[in-house]
């Protein structure tokens, strides 16, 4: 219950600022649920458990440190890719909110269908470079996870997160729903990391619980997604 509502209290912040520089409610609250969502399911991809669940244990650093620098990481990484997305889209008309309408269907039904795919690619960070230490390549590790299309990212909704960017009108309404992103990894790696830890467990026993918790995230997306779809389709009146 601590876990959820600190979610809500982190959602109706992000959204709270949003709102503050001149963003429609409805459509930054779904875009952080969205990212949020997203940030969460990436504690396991096809390239194997996030990597601070085995460095918290593993390290000869102290667990704290290694959650600080990868924590610090993937909030810098978010930070360079809302900087980017919204350097491009500054460059360009900022366009009506109507125009993730149909991503929104079409991803949201494909969600539906296949709740667990991943968005295709994805670069492996090199384990070689945990000759740097751990703290440093954990922090590295974080900024590539941060940035969100570097590595594989569990859901195809990313690329409506990116293209939120051509919608938001503000760099504050991009770079909450990237924060949001990165809640979402944070909070997910930290479950899975101190778990561990905490209880000697096997390592990736807990990893196994939080992804169990979260398997169905993909459905939530793909029903918010829709109902958010259809309030922004043209006809709705909504921009």
């Amino acid at each position: 219950m601590t876990v959820l509502a600190a979610i809500v209290a982190l959602l109706a912040g992000l959204t709270a600022v949003a709102v503050a520089s001149g963003t429609n409610a409805l459509v930054v609250g779904g875009m952080l649920v969205f990212a949020l969502l997203v940030g969460v399911q990436g504690v396991r991809t096809d390239c194997g458990w996030n990597a601070t669940t085995r460095l918290v244990n593993d390290s000869h650093e102290h667990p704290y440190l290694v959650l600080f620098g990868h924590a610090f990481g993937i909030l810098l990484g978010s930070t360079v890719t809302a900087a980017l997305l919204w350097g491009i889209a500054y460059l360009v008309p900022s366009l009506p909110s109507t125009v993730l309408s149909v991503p929104l269907l079409v991803i949201g039904a494909f969600r539906l269908a296949r709740p667990t795919s991943l968005l295709p690619g994805g670069w492996k960070v090199r384990r070689s470079w945990e000759r740097w230490g751990s703290v440093p390549f954990i922090t590295t590790f974080g900024v590539f996870l941060g940035a969100g299309f570097v590595t594989t990212v569990a859901s195809p909704m990313f690329l409506v997160i990116c293209a939120w960017a051509f919608v938001s009108g503000s760099f504050t309404g991009v770079l909450v729903v990237l924060a949001a992103f990165a809640s979402g990894r944070i909070l997910t790696a930290m479950l899975s990391a101190i778990g561990d830890a905490s209880s000697g467990s096997n390592l990736g026993r807990t990893a196994d619980a939080v992804q169990d918790r979260i398997q169905n995230a993909g459905y939530f997306e793909g029903l918010i997604a829709i109902a958010l779809g259809i309030a922004l389709f043209p006809f709705a009146g909504m921009s």
